[in-house]
């Protein structure tokens, strides 16, 4: 029990923002971040520190912040996707990085040469697409295979655009290519920037 709605939003504030809160709580893998980004300081605070875990956080962040098109379900159904997969490999760990300027500046002007790069168009054929095509391929932009099940947000979405009354199957191809060349290019470019890891924002340190 809780003496005050005060006291409960404080604890649902603690487990938002919990690392791994989706593996430990259940919660949806397809939910984007939506807890505060933290910075720590040092005790004489004279350097700042990141979670790695929250530099996805902050990626999604600039993202939004750069290009509000990302709104999109779609998007962010699928940048959480990729996330979710990449903090795996950090899900045993609590490492911090010190948060650098040169170091962000620099991730930074990637992210915006990858908004740069959405403009180009990755074809697909659209002819005969169904909601069931659509998601293999749509799978298939992520490095490790997820199920239909652990992707069941997506393909509600997909479902609901190629059962609207008022939308023709061709205007449902074409919406759905859209979307999936959207989220290429955006998967495809994040995954690249994460496996250069500059600064060794990504992995684990070595022991």
């Amino acid at each position: 029990m809780f003496e005050s709605p005060e006291e409960l939003w404080d604890d649902v504030q603690v487990y938002i923002d919990f690392q791994g809160n989706n593996k430990y709580f259940g919660l949806d893998p397809s939910i984007h971040y939506n807890h505060t980004l933290r910075i720590y300081r040092n005790q004489n605070k004279t350097k700042e520190y990141i979670q790695k875990n929250d530099i996805f956080l902050n990626i999604q962040n600039y993202l939004l912040h750069k290009d509000p098109s990302l709104e999109n379900r779609v998007a962010l159904i699928m940048l959480s996707y990729y996330f979710k997969l990449e903090e795996k490999k950090l899900e045993d760990t609590c490492e911090f990085v010190e948060f650098e300027k040169k170091a962000f500046d620099t991730l930074d002007m990637e992210l915006n040469k990858l908004l740069a790069d959405m403009r180009k168009t990755i074809r697909i054929e659209a002819m005969g697409l169904t909601c069931q095509k659509m998601l293999k391929k749509f799978q298939k932009l992520l490095p490790v295979p997820m199920s239909e099940k652990e992707m069941e947000a997506l393909m509600g979405v997909l479902k609901h655009l190629f059962s609207l009354a008022q939308c023709t199957q061709k205007d449902a191809e074409n919406v759905s290519v859209l979307m999936y060349t959207y989220c290429a290019t955006l998967i495809l470019g994040v995954q690249k920037i994460v496996k250069r890891d500059h600064s060794g924002f990504f992995l684990k340190a070595n022991r």
